[in-house]
């Protein structure tokens, strides 16, 4: 899988997708990612269309089985509102913000109620106010990390990717 063609450098090579081996077995194949505007030449295409609803539902739901987790419906549904929503990745560093919940998340609850309702109204905060791209909501997941794990290391990894 090579996610992204259309990120590489904008040369030849890409365009002719000379890093891939011009000899291979039946039993193996490429399925690459870019955006519609880039024409790969003499490739099958298939073009995914948006999410719907249903279907970031689905995404929603399944990263929280992976997890053992739930959410409230009303959670999912204001998940499912946001723009950045359409973007399977981006829906995936939102459940993760919202189930990397620690102490200071926790003691909001407690001072809104400490039920689930508090929950619910905390992490709809949460969504109300993340980022509203995919670049921004990486950079805010990867700062809360730090503020959980070890903020020094998380900069060096953030740094890394970069």
């Amino acid at each position: 899988m090579v996610d992204a063609v259309d990120q590489l450098a904008s040369d030849d090579n890409r365009d002719n997708l000379i890093f891939i081996p011009e000899r291979l077995s039946a039993n193996v194949k490429f399925v690459m990612t870019c955006l519609p505007e880039l024409h790969l030449s003499g490739q099958p295409v298939v073009t995914l269309k948006p999410m719907d609803d249903a279907e970031k539902r689905e995404v929603i739901e399944g990263i929280l089985r992976s997890h053992n987790r739930e959410l409230e419906d009303k959670v999912i549904r204001k998940m499912i509102k946001l723009k950045a929503s359409r973007n399977p990745l981006f829906l995936s560093l939102l459940v993760q913000r919202l189930l990397m919940m620690n102490r200071d998340d926790f003691l909001a609850i407690k001072k809104a109620g400490d039920d689930m309702k508090a929950i619910s109204k905390h992490q709809l905060e949460v969504i109300a106010t993340c980022p509203d791209s995919l670049q921004k909501m990486s950079a805010e997941l990867l700062t809360e990390a730090g503020k959980r794990i070890n903020e020094e290391l998380v900069r060096k990894v953030a740094e890394y990717l970069a």
